[in-house]
């Protein structure tokens, strides 16, 4: 097992990102129907945070924080393939993130669809109220909710 570091994210983080996500967060992109250059970039583009993991050139994991700052934000996480070897150190990462979000947002919030039972289980770990499913687009969803004490 390797390490990775954190860095700012950069553009060309988004296509070395796109060619190696996980089977379960291009599955949930997908639903939706968007590909997922389009939904990397359109979260980067939206953020106020944005952050890679990068194992030796290699991106495990991006993610950021959206919405508005001092109001709801709106983070998101997609991880490649890479991602499995850092599992237990990454959680610990992804704490140190939401922490640092919940400086800038008075809350956090998103959704999630319901057969993505791993990031299901990450948001409950890392404290993130979940609603019951709802539908949205033939897809069923939760939401999932994080305020600032």
């Amino acid at each position: 097992m390797g390490s990775y570091i954190i860095r700012p994210s950069a553009f060309p983080d988004i296509s070395n990102l796109a060619g190696t996500l996980r089977f379960d967060d291009w599955a949930e992109i997908t639903c939706f129907g968007l590909r997922p250059f389009q939904a990397i970039r359109q979260s980067y583009r939206e953020s106020f945070i944005r952050k890679t993991a990068d194992a030796n050139g290699e991106v495990i994991a991006m993610w950021g924080c959206a919405g508005s700052m001092f109001g709801t934000g709106q983070p998101w996480l997609l991880t490649g393939k890479g991602i499995e070897a850092h599992k237990v150190s990454f959680i610990r990462q992804a704490k140190i993130e939401i922490g640092t979000m919940l400086t800038h947002c008075d809350s956090l919030e998103g959704i999630v669809v319901d057969r993505y039972t791993r990031a299901i289980r990450l948001l409950e770990v890392l404290g993130f109220d979940l609603s019951d499913p709802f539908p949205i687009q033939n897809n069923m969803v939760r939401r999932y909710t994080l305020r600032s004490n």
